[in-house]
């Protein structure tokens, strides 16, 4: 499994002359980084003498972000396993015209599976970009680059992950799908960059 590579490791592997990790898993990565420091400023926030209701608020989102984390984890290697079926499709034989349709079955089946996991990626990321915001706008004001951070890493995410469910797309013949997930990823695009900007700008820096 990716995940449990050590950093290093990980990160050459990426680097080397093979299709995986991409950016698939790559997007997916930022993402959990993002969740975990979002988690990280929601902790460090909580504690303040007399403001029980912001001890509540960051409670919340770090059980949240906790959450995510751990989704867009086991992303990191869904992602690849989703490739490897698309592969194994590519590799069936297509001597008869039989084969051929089979392996064409086979080959958009796997082509619809890499195009969920992006679109997974990009919604859980999407929803971390709003939690890091969130920590940005009221967790403790010493610590608010780390939640920038984490922002531009779940905006880096999103966009990372929709870029490659658009590419995937492109390749699928369900016109109905392929049309109701261009229209979620042009929502999630402009909801995640019209919060970008937003919290960016309260950040000021």
């Amino acid at each position: 499994m990716l995940i449990d590579l050590k950093v290093d490791d990980f990160v050459k592997q990426t680097a080397a002359a093979s299709p995986v990790p991409g950016g698939g898993s790559v997007s997916a990565l930022a993402g959990a980084l993002a969740a975990a420091l979002s988690a990280m400023v929601a902790s460090l926030s909580m504690g303040k003498k007399g403001d029980d209701a912001g001890d509540t608020e960051m409670e919340r989102l770090l059980s949240r972000a906790g959450a995510l984390q751990q989704v867009l984890t086991k992303a990191v290697d869904r992602d690849v396993m989703a490739y490897d079926t698309f592969l194994t499709a590519l590799k069936l034989p297509k001597r008869t015209p039989a084969e051929k349709d089979s392996r064409q079955r086979e080959m958009q089946a796997a082509i619809r599976k890499i195009s969920e996991v992006p679109l997974a990626v990009a919604e859980s990321a999407l929803e971390v970009l709003h939690l890091a915001a969130a920590t940005a706008e009221k967790g403790r004001k010493d610590i608010v680059t780390d939640a920038a951070v984490a922002v531009l890493l779940s905006r880096a995410a999103v966009r990372g992950a929709l870029y490659n469910l658009k590419f995937n797309l492109r390749s699928l013949k369900d016109d109905a799908y392929v049309q109701e997930s261009l229209r979620q990823a042009a929502e999630m695009e402009k909801a995640a960059e019209e919060k970008e900007k937003s919290v960016l700008a309260v950040i000021g820096l």
